[in-house]
């Protein structure tokens, strides 16, 4: 009850202006959690991919994207996709390991080349 009386008596002596802000800020709604956060910073991007120990290859691998495009994405040069950075924020919040595809060069088995193709003439 003491602490009660004594945290009403602080209250009162504030000045009503900063009574308001407190207020306002108390009754905005909290961040909900990963899905709600769309866009990542280049250190950001930086960090998740050294978290999630993804290399700049791996994550193109990982990502279906060209190395060249994160190169640009790494350096600021390109904006980091939302669908991109949902999946580093759902990664990272589920604490699940990306596995990465395995590279294959060009006439390795698992991966068609369209090099490697014979069409017959028609």
């Amino acid at each position: 009850m003491e602490q009660l009386a004594k945290g009403l008596a602080e209250e009162r002596a504030r000045s009503p202006e900063r009574l308001a802000v407190e207020r306002a800020m108390a009754s905005r709604p909290k961040p909900l959690g990963w899905q709600h956060q769309r866009s990542l910073t280049v250190e950001d991007f930086a960090a998740a991919l050294n978290q999630l120990g993804l290399s700049k290859a791996a994550a193109a691998r990982y990502f279906g994207i060209s190395i060249r495009s994160v190169d640009r994405m790494a350096e600021g040069k390109a904006k980091i996709p939302t669908a991109i950075a949902l999946l580093i924020f759902s990664l990272i919040y589920h604490h699940e390991r990306p596995v990465v595809p395995k590279r294959h060069r060009k006439g390795e088995p698992g991966i068609v080349h369209k090099d490697s193709i014979d069409i017959p003439p028609s």
